[in-house]
Formats: C-alpha cells, sequence, structure tokens
C-alpha cells in the first residue's frame, strides 16, 4: 500500500515536472530565434555566460562585477551544448542555456508546489502558486534569457525548503551548491538562516 503511495506521487511529480519544463521551455524559446540575449545591453551578463557555454572554463576573464564566478549554471548548458546536435536556426547556446534554465524554472516550481502542498493542502492552490511564479516577469525575461538567476532562485526556495521541513543537514551543500550560482547567495542565505 505504501509503494503504490509513493509511486503514485513519483508519477505526480514527474508529470508536474515534464509540463513545469515544456511551459518554461516555450516561455523562453524567442532566445532561439528572434533575439541573441548576449547582444542586449540590458543583459550583458549574459556574453560571459554565452562565452563559458562556447569555449569551457578556459575563457574566464577576471570581471570587476563577479559574473565570472557564477560557473553552475553555464557549466552545465556546456554539457548540454556538447551533447545536442544543431537544429536548423536556432541558437545552439542559447538553446542549451535555455534547456538548463528550463530545468532550474521547472525544480523551483515544482518545490512551490510541494511547500505549498504541505501548507495548504490544496492541489489547485499548489498549481496556482507554481504557474504564478512560472508565468511572472522575471522568469519569463529574465530567468529563461540564459542568466544564472534560475539556479539562484531555485537555491533560494530550496533555503525556505529546508528550513521548513527542519533539514538542517542540507545546509552546506545548499551553500556551495548556492554560491558557485551566485556568490552573494552566502550574504544573503546567513542572513535568512539567522533570521529563521
Amino acid at each position: 500500500k505504501y509503494m503504490g503511495m509513493v509511486n503514485k506521487k513519483s508519477t505526480l511529480y514527474l508529470i508536474l515536472f515534464s509540463f513545469f519544463f515544456v511551459t518554461c521551455w516555450s516561455l523562453g524559446y524567442s532566445t532561439l530565434n528572434r533575439y541573441s540575449p548576449d547582444l542586449l545591453m540590458g543583459l550583458s551578463d549574459t556574453a560571459i555566460y554565452y562565452s563559458l557555454v562556447e569555449n569551457g572554463l578556459g575563457s574566464i576573464e577576471y570581471d570587476l562585477n563577479n559574473r565570472s564566478n557564477r560557473i553552475l549554471v553555464p557549466l552545465i548548458a556546456r554539457m548540454i551544448y556538447l551533447c545536442i546536435p544543431t537544429f536548423g536556426t536556432w541558437d545552439p547556446i542559447g538553446h542549451a542555456l535555455l534547456i538548463t534554465t528550463s530545468v532550474f524554472s521547472s525544480l523551483a516550481a515544482l518545490l512551490i508546489f510541494n511547500l505549498s502542498l504541505k501548507m495548504f493542502n490544496n492541489v489547485y492552490l499548489s498549481l496556482i502558486a507554481s504557474f504564478l511564479y512560472l508565468t511572472n516577469f522575471i522568469v519569463i525575461n529574465w530567468y529563461l534569457v540564459g542568466g544564472v538567476d534560475s539556479a539562484w532562485s531555485l537555491c533560494c526556495i530550496a533555503l525556505f525548503y529546508i528550513l521548513v521541513e527542519k533539514k538542517y543537514y542540507l545546509l552546506p551543500f545548499l551553500s556551495v551548491l548556492a554560491t558557485i550560482t551566485k556568490e552573494h547567495f552566502l550574504l544573503f542565505g546567513l542572513l535568512i538562516i539567522f533570521l529563521w
């Protein structure tokens, strides 16, 4: 009986993750053909991440804004970039970054779903919370255009999840992961943990 419940829950989460991923990928599709985020002035940091995806760690140059320290998303995207074929006129680097940021955004939406479900015990409310997250302006126009903020967002939500669930043994692992995503998580995370 317990295994049947676990299988149903696993199946639900797999379906939700797949649906969230397709939603994210669809919302970020414009970066594959319509414009190149690495060429836009407002998204200047994406040029650094595009270079990391294309050339690996050997292309890191010191950056006064510490953007060259944010290596988690570009390195995962690089592995995808090296594995997937080129599709027509799609930008292969943009596609690898879109897949990576879609995975992180989908995992964040899944954590939001899980947290909402535990807090309110309402599947519909949890789905609404997840879709409000996925369809807000920041996710569509910032996270899914090749930045590292989708992983940073996932780490922030995971921090709250760890604190709510009292799984403090996961904090060191999350801190390392989040810091190589975006360095200021260390200060932000310590502040949240201290205030909790």
